[in-house]
């Protein structure tokens, strides 16, 4: 019986991984080398994979097999209605991504239509699906689909490398185009007196109620006065009477997170990044995942304000870089309230049949019933026995991985060298007709693309 189990027995639970949970790739949860445990993987298709813990002890389990918890994003996300908006918005980068790829339309129109179920083996409709995802990605890669999360992810960087006690003289590669952005949200830091531990940054924590994990940015010690509560509409008490501003002198530990987008115009942000926030700030632990151990959060730890620090990737022309840092009443933007409601949609769907079955069958016509028909009798042959490889078989196996290999680097150094975008892509069309696997030149070519476009 793991800790969810436990702590929670007049309920059962089916975890990630067991008989009638679906399998998100499970058994990339733990592994063992040497005598020692490691994770495989820091999440995998949205699920985050760790030890499990031990409820009286807190120390991870690790002779016992790990589980998958969902995210904290997607959990949050529960409850959240998105209408129609997310749908539109990637059809409109899949179209404009056509138009700037005419190839693709070639590539379409050689499928022959979507997978169709009435005249296509399982194989087939595999198949033609996975070839219209390729074209699909391929379209989206062409109209810069993934731009805002892309530079989202550089500024993150640069803000961990400043939280873990970096300077901004020494950024990180990926963030150096965002400097300004780094330079605001440091002033804003200092300016609003947050002190970091870089022990506190980048931390995964998970729920047991709730069995998801997610990681926050950081916890800052902050000072929260009645001035700052007046400046971020907030009331001074809450509903006991007690005050939301601190103690003189006797600053908080809170949960901080950055943002990249406008998040004060957008009330579904708001609404969601305050479940967000209180989860982590409720959450039962912090995996360590280089300790590969649980520890407790921060004794004292703020549950009813947290923090998001807005630092916006993109503004209008003429307007200045700027870091805004915005308080979050969480009793006001999701709260206790949000967090139950996620984790009874949660159940709700968990608890859905999984296929249903017919009472009763008719058919409009009748079809004959033929007689089997006895098989003819096979005459018995002798199957020949399969021929050995020899050395020169093998030798020609070895000469064409080589070939493969050194194919991939001379595309691969090509593409490095190119300083066109367009070009970029001609090149990678070459890899691709040369029958150079993916993984030996795209990764590359991605992220070299995406530094021509930040030039440009």
């Amino acid at each position: 019986m793991c800790d969810i189990c436990t702590e929670n027995p007049e309920k059962t639970y089916v975890h990630p991984g067991e008989a009638g949970y679906p399998s998100y790739g499970n058994k990339k949860t733990l592994e063992v080398d040497g005598g020692d445990f490691r994770i495989a993987d820091g999440w995998f298709k949205g699920y985050y994979f760790v030890p499990r813990r031990d409820p009286a002890t807190g120390e991870a389990l690790l002779d016992r097999p790990g589980f998958g918890l969902q995210r904290a994003t997607t959990y949050t996300n529960l409850t959240t209605f998105k209408g129609g908006a997310l749908e539109l918005h990637d059809d409109a980068y899949l179209m404009y991504g056509m138009v700037l790829r005419p190839d693709l339309y070639g590539r379409l129109a050689k499928l022959g239509g979507p997978p169709d179920k009435r005249a296509m083996t399982e194989e087939e409709k595999k198949a033609r699906a996975k070839a219209y995802e390729q074209i699909r990605k391929e379209a989206w890669q062409a109209a810069n689909k993934d731009l805002a999360a892309n530079n989202g992810s550089a500024i993150h960087e640069g803000v961990e490398h400043v939280n873990k006690g970096g300077s901004l003289d020494d950024l990180p590669e990926i963030a150096k185009p965002w400097t300004p952005q780094i330079v605001a949200y440091s002033k804003a830091i200092a300016a609003a007196g947050v002190v970091i531990d870089p022990a506190e940054v980048e931390c995964t924590v998970i729920s047991n109620e709730a069995e998801a994990a997610g990681k926050f940015d950081f916890i800052g010690s902050i000072e929260l006065t009645e001035e700052m509560c007046r400046a971020a509409g907030f009331p001074l008490c809450d509903d006991n009477g007690v005050p939301y501003a601190d103690e003189p002198g006797k600053p908080k530990k809170r949960i901080f997170d950055a943002k990249s987008g406008d998040v004060g115009t957008d009330f579904g942000k708001r609404d969601s990044i305050g479940r967000q926030l209180l989860f982590y700030a409720t959450a039962d632990a912090i995996f360590d995942r280089d300790a590969v151990e649980y520890r407790p959060l921060p004794e004292g730890l703020d549950t009813r304000v947290g923090f998001i620090v807005e630092i916006p990737w993109w503004l209008p022309e003429g307007e200045k870089v700027v870091a805004r840092i915005i308080p979050v009443l969480f009793e006001k933007n999701g709260g206790k309230p949000g967090l139950q409601a996620c984790s009874e949609v949660k159940g709700l769907k968990r608890g859905q049949a999984r296929e249903l079955y017919p009472i009763a069958e008719a058919y409009a016509e009748e079809t004959p019933v033929e007689e089997p028909k006895p098989e003819p009798k096979k005459r018995a042959t002798r199957k020949k026995a399969a021929a050995t490889p020899t050395f020169a078989d093998e030798q020609q196996v070895v000469a064409e991985a080589e070939a493969i290999t050194v194919t991939a680097a001379t595309y691969l150094d090509r593409i490095l060298a190119a300083d066109d975008k367009d070009e970029v892509i001609a090149i990678g069309k070459e890899a691709q007709a040369a029958g150079v696997p993916d993984e030996e030149w795209k990764p590359a070519a991605k992220k070299h693309l995406a530094g021509l476009m930040k030039k440009a």
